[in-house]
């Protein structure tokens, strides 16, 4: 039997750039009603919840439905059936692989050929103009070869964020076609953080049904955020922006109890996107206080994708689509996600514009991300990938979800007691000034 490998790999780092506060201005509560989480989205995001345990969680919406839209390509009947209802409209994915944004996203496809599979033509001359993939030439009869080349070509596109994917003893003769899609997402904040505010404090790691106090370094700024909340999923949400690349955005959707973080991804349905989104009505001072993390995910996705998709794999599959060779399957479909959020790239000046006291005698106002919470992390694009098929957006500007997940465990936590000093479980008021945007 030839075997056919689909890998997805995202790689993610946060950087931070300079800009000052600027003044609270209404923004506008109209959300398309298109912007909608999938099934497929919430289904996998669940499925790999139950897989992972306490553990923190990234993955790639956007990166699966582009390796699972390829694949469509090359199947018929059912099968395909199946799939573009799970997958939806991909005139996004196209849209977005046709014309990346400039600076801080690098995105590519793959596929490697063995010379024995007998390879359709049309789909081929469909992957490289709709998907912009490339096609290359691998001996699998030479495990070592092969996956030093696979493994170059991941480098290159992660930015060496990914040093090796594939082993040798993964590959064998029978394997003869290897598709994987790749994203590097280098971001830099609107809002800068300095790394002289950056202080130990506690932050709650799940541990079964209970959470328990951890100190890790937590990054704190004082500024202007849009910031709502979320009466559905009973949790407060922040907008982090990027200047780079543009039109793109972090999302923390932090519950409102400490504890609450499983409850609040069961509770997520197609419409939550929407009132997340809708609750951002305006910009607000307060103190935000974020950790530091880093986030690594590799996951096995044939057994936790729904039914109607996985009817892609074994010999009942109808891809024939994709080869004239009669003994093909699909045999698996890997994902690796990897998120890093620090406040690397302030430099010069930057560190001046940020030191912060509150200013009035108001109560202060904190989003404190010191318990388990749920991120992600979307683009702008100017058409849908909820549109019915053969229909446009419209709506002028749709969402592409890149990164997904949760943290509720930090790489860099270290334990303490339980009385551990109160103060680090507040967020700090910081000596200087804050620097004003003029009107």
């Amino acid at each position: 039997m030839l075997k056919l490998v689909l890998l997805v790999l995202l790689v993610g780092q946060g950087a931070w750039a300079q800009r000052r506060p600027g003044s609270g201005q209404q923004g506008s509560a109209s959300v398309p009603s298109n912007y909608k989480f999938t099934n497929l989205e919430i289904e996998i995001y669940k499925k790999i919840l139950e897989r992972n345990g306490d553990n923190s969680v990234t993955f790639s919406p956007f990166s699966i439905r582009t390796l699972l839209a390829m694949v469509k390509e090359g199947c018929v009947g059912k099968t395909k059936t199946d799939l573009e209802e799970a997958i939806g409209e991909t005139s996004g994915i196209e849209r977005v692989l046709a014309y990346p944004p400039r600076g801080g996203l690098t995105m590519g496809n793959v596929c490697y050929l063995s010379n024995a599979l007998d390879i359709n033509e049309q789909f081929k001359d469909t992957l490289l103009g709709k998907y912009h993939a490339e096609f290359q030439y691998a001996d699998f009869n030479r495990p070592r070869s092969a996956a030093y080349n696979i493994n170059e070509w991941v480098r290159r596109i992660t930015n060496k964020g990914i040093q090796e994917l594939i082993k040798p003893d993964v590959l064998s003769p029978e394997s003869v076609f290897m598709m994987i899609n790749a994203i590097h997402l280098s971001a830099k904040w609107k809002q800068p953080f300095d790394s002289l505010n950056t202080k130990q404090g506690v932050f709650y790691e799940s541990e079964g049904n209970k959470l328990v106090p951890k100190l890790a370094p937590i990054m704190h700024q004082y500024g202007y955020f849009k910031m709502g909340q979320v009466e559905s999923l009973n949790a407060k949400v922040i907008e982090l922006p990027f200047t780079v690349p543009d039109k793109h955005s972090m999302y923390i959707v932090l519950p409102n109890e400490k504890n609450g973080l499983k409850k609040l991804i069961q509770d997520l349905k197609a419409e939550s996107l929407r009132e997340i989104l809708q609750s951002l009505v305006r910009s607000v001072e307060l103190t935000l206080c974020l950790p530091k993390f880093k986030l690594s995910t590799t996951e096995t996705l044939r057994t936790i994708l729904p039914q109607k998709v996985a009817s892609i794999f074994g010999a009942n599959a109808q891809i024939t689509g994709i080869s004239h060779n009669n003994n093909v399957q699909l045999t698996d479909m890997l994902h690796r996600a990897d998120l890093n959020v620090d406040e690397e790239g302030a430099t010069g000046s930057a560190a001046t514009a940020v030191h912060a006291v509150l200013l009035s005698n108001s109560p202060p106002l904190y989003f404190n991300a010191s318990h388990p919470f749920l991120y992600f992390i979307t683009q702008q694009t100017g058409e849908s990938r909820y549109s019915a098929p053969g229909q446009f957006a419209t709506a002028p500007d749709n969402l592409e979800i890149y990164f997904m997940g949760h943290v509720s465990k930090l790489d860099n936590s270290v334990s303490i007691a339980a009385e551990s000093d109160t103060r680090s479980q507040q967020p700090q008021r910081f000596d200087g000034n804050v620097e004003r945007r003029r009107n």
